[in-house]
């Protein structure tokens, strides 16, 4: 559902052509970077780009993942940190970047790519790229769940439904404010249609909460009982 790429493309529009002056290659990658960064740019609806990149979910994703590998990291020197580290996993890391892959190839598949990633920003976004910011954080945050037991708080579910409601103000928000959703498959909807869409998200994104929850508890109460079957071996 989420990304940089689910913005609206404004192929045919005269002011996203690129100027005839063109910017030096990087030497080293051939790569014009300036230029692609105005192309980029160009296929986003005038009225979307003054509301940033953390619009798009995908980019606000990263940056949990970022915060939640700073916190992991920190958590070996320092215990203090185990508790953030494991709250930050828990209730944004984990339900938050799955729900953003997840999304985002169930509308590619079943919605058509178009709607969720125009092929012109292949171009400038390549498929690598793509898989690491839509692909590998679920199997990166599996990994991570067998290997550190997070502790749950009690209401931890109640943070990502919150971030999911304001997230989801926001888009209702700039569509309001310009007649756009972020996100063109929404356009394909009536509002009927969005409501229960977006109902659906927020029971799918509780369910990775808890998903998240039972794999934990399932991979270190094994680990917690092995201590405990090679002691009554001994006896």
């Amino acid at each position: 559902m989420f990304g940089p790429h689910h913005q609206r493309c404004q192929l045919h529009n005269p002011e996203t052509k690129i100027a005839n002056n063109k910017p030096k290659s990087n030497p080293k990658t051939g790569v014009n970077t300036t230029a692609n960064l105005k192309k980029m740019h160009g296929l986003m609806a005038p009225e979307l780009r003054h509301y940033g990149q953390l619009k798009f979910l995908t980019y606000q994703c990263l940056l949990i993942q970022l915060l939640n590998s700073i916190l992991h990291v920190g958590a070996h020197f320092s215990r203090s940190l185990q508790k953030p580290r494991d709250f930050v996993f828990t209730s944004l890391a984990y339900p938050v970047g799955s729900v953003v892959v997840y999304s985002f190839w169930g509308v590619w598949h079943l919605m058509g790519r178009e709607l969720i990633f125009p092929a012109a920003i292949s171009e400038f976004y390549p498929d690598w790229l793509n898989h690491a910011t839509h692909s590998i954080i679920v199997p990166l945050n599996i990994l991570l769940a067998l290997l550190v037991n997070h502790k749950y708080a009690r209401n931890g579910a109640a943070l990502t439904i919150v971030y999911f409601i304001l997230y989801t103000s926001l888009l209702f928000y700039i569509k309001h404010q310009t007649g756009l959703f972020v996100y063109k498959y929404l356009d394909t909807m009536n509002q009927q249609e969005r409501i229960i869409y977006f109902a659906s998200l927020a029971v799918f994104i509780y369910l990775l909460y808890k998903s998240g929850q039972l794999l934990t508890s399932l991979a270190h109460k094994q680990a917690a009982q092995r201590p405990a079957i090679r002691k009554s071996k001994q006896k």
